[in-house]
């Protein structure tokens, strides 16, 4: 259910940001979201445990005061642009896989195909990513023999360097590129899950878990970004995360199957998750190369 409601909510979010942001800016303004979003997982990570030894259903009803919470102040206080909020999902075609196929096939062919390789992109990260996301604490646990609690702290490591690199991450993207920011953050994402895996020990764990930290907002920030400023139109920006998250979802999915799968496979040995994630994460950064669409627009004087 939840991650339901994330795969219904976060496309909507990722609208009114770029909505209301003009495409210069939209790497920069995901990057500031993104920093928020790490310093809200670092809160989660210290207090979650806290609150739950208090009273179990207590940081779930936090959450869900805190949910009520943004959607009012984002209906009172956030107004969208007319002749964006009028466009209509998938340009009049209905929202399922053969409205999908129908859209694809009516776009210019270079959007077209950018667009298929930025989605193919992102599912191959996500998949990626899942992996730490579903078996950090397992593999300190399990194969380093951590504690549980110290295990369970282990995701603020990334979480803060993501924090720390998010807001430059996307004033980086408006030197150097979005594409090539997000190569580098792919490549630099994979660096650090292969050290994690070829030196498996504590020391190492959070050496490489902070350079997946510095380096993964470098993929991140830019990622809905390029895929927005892919469209040919901007009234598309709606269907086009939602594609994205379609492909993020998937990816969320896939992952953990397939980790946990392997992982079995392997003896319990949760080490190769960490190889899963490295060889996701060069397949994205390959995926990738191809694409010609989705640098930040140039605005009208």
């Amino acid at each position: 259910m939840s991650l339901l409601a994330f795969a219904v909510v976060r496309p909507v979010a990722d609208v009114l940001l770029f909505d209301v942001t003009p495409s210069p800016q939209r790497a920069t303004a995901n990057g500031i979201a993104g920093a928020i979003a790490g310093l809200l997982v670092v809160i989660t990570a210290l207090a979650g445990a806290a609150l739950y030894d208090v009273y179990g259903p207590l940081p779930f009803w936090i959450a869900a005061g805190l949910a009520l919470l943004i959607f009012i102040l984002t209906w009172a206080f956030v107004k969208e642009p007319e002749e964006l909020a009028s466009a209509k999902e998938l340009a009049g075609e209905p929202f399922n896989l053969k409205g999908i196929i129908t859209f694809l096939r009516g776009l210019p062919k270079e959007h077209a195909s950018s667009l298929k390789y930025l989605l193919l992109s992102n599912l191959l990260a996500y998949v990626a990513l899942a992996q730490m996301q579903a078996f950090l604490s397992s593999y300190g646990v399990f194969s380093l023999g951590m504690e549980e609690s110290s295990a369970a702290m282990l995701v603020a490591i990334p979480a803060i360097a993501f924090m720390i690199m998010a807001v430059p991450s996307g004033l980086i993207s408006n030197k150097i590129g979005r594409k090539n920011t997000q190569i580098v953050g792919l490549v630099g994402y994979a660096i650090g899950a292969l050290v994690i895996y070829l030196f498996p020990d504590a020391t190492m764990l959070n050496v490489g878990l902070l350079i997946c930290g510095l380096t993964w907002p470098l993929a991140n920030v830019v990622q809905v970004a390029m895929i927005v400023d892919s469209a040919p139109v901007e009234t598309l920006m709606g269907t086009y995360t939602g594609l994205r998250q379609i492909a993020v979802t998937l990816g969320f999915i896939i992952g953990p199957i397939l980790g946990g799968t392997l992982v079995e496979a392997m003896g319990n040995d949760y080490r190769w998750v960490w190889l899963i994630m490295f060889v996701f994460l060069v397949l994205a950064t390959v995926a990738i190369l191809p694409v010609t669409k989705g640098e930040a627009k140039k605005e009208m004087a």
